[in-house]
């Protein structure tokens, strides 16, 4: 295999081992409800074309 999906599999296994982390080091100071909220606040978006 050439050394860039080396590189991009390092990154994967990086990224997935930070979450886990990051989840510990909140679940101690935030409560689990609203740590998760903050999760999927981050990640949804303004619809540019609303359903309703």
């Amino acid at each position: 295999m050439h050394t860039k999906y080396y590189l991009i599999l390092f990154s994967v296994v990086l990224i997935w081992s930070v979450n886990f982390l990051a989840i510990k080091i909140g679940l101690n100071d935030v409560p689990p409800l609203i740590l998760g909220m903050v999760r999927f606040l981050l990640i949804l978006k303004n619809p540019s074309n609303p359903i309703i």
